[in-house]
């Protein structure tokens, strides 16, 4: 009888850790602030391009002032994602960057926001289509 008590007690401790630690995610994922927009120099501007039939979105920010020739920075965003989101949830950092060390940045969008790396090498298709993001 003791044995099943200790065992029930043991089981009710690391419920209740496990009823804590989610409830600290929680708070923290449902009250943090979005990252505050910072004073930026450049322009942020959307635009598109068909690539193989296909509509494909993206956001580019150019600081003012850039100099004919210079850099471009690509990021990609992870799956499900997009490149606002991206770009707001690393805190605007790339855009900060060019504005220090003039490069544009181009967010682009995967389509249905899911990057298509394994069309070309394997057999897995975006929703049966041959997207090749490469």
């Amino acid at each position: 009888m003791r044995r099943a008590l200790r065992i029930v007690f043991r089981v009710l401790a690391v419920l209740a850790g496990l009823i804590v630690v989610l409830a600290v995610l929680g708070v923290y994922f449902v009250y943090t602030p979005a990252t505050a927009m910072p004073q930026l120099s450049g322009t942020l501007s959307k635009g598109t391009i068909a690539v193989r039939g296909l509509q494909r979105t993206y956001l580019t920010y150019v600081p003012r002032g850039l100099a004919r020739g210079a850099p471009v920075v690509m990021v990609l965003h992870g799956s499900g994602e997009n490149g606002a989101r991206i770009r707001s949830s690393t805190g605007y950092a790339f855009d900060r960057l060019a504005d220090q060390h003039g490069f544009a940045v181009v967010y682009p969008n995967a389509y249905d926001g899911y990057w298509d790396v394994c069309s070309v090498a394997g057999d897995v298709n975006v929703n049966g289509l041959n997207i090749d993001d490469v």
